[in-house]
């Protein structure tokens, strides 16, 4: 899911990691408020650009989001069985 600050700004999404992404670094792009599952059933990771980072939130099993980490630019792998809410930012 993307909770960008940003509301123009798109998250890149990784389908399968295998390395052979679709456009160089990750798949596809996901526009503000939208989720992954509007594509795949499974995401396995997200990308950030040079001069963003993000905060990373993974939904626990009461169905509350939970803060995890701060990510800067780059790939970033995430479990295909949960759902994840990434909030990109300029650092």
């Amino acid at each position: 899911m993307n909770l960008s600050r940003i509301s123009n700004l798109r998250l890149g999404i990784i389908h399968v990691r295998d390395g052979n992404y679709t456009r160089g670094t990750y798949d596809t792009l996901l526009d503000h408020l939208h989720r992954s599952n509007e594509y795949w059933d499974n995401t396995a990771g997200y990308y950030i650009g040079p001069g963003y980072c993000a905060e990373e939130w993974r939904l626990d099993n009461t169905g509350i989001f939970d803060y995890l980490r701060d990510v800067g630019a780059g790939q970033h792998f995430i479990s295909t069985t949960q759902t994840y809410a990434i909030i990109a930012y300029r650092c």
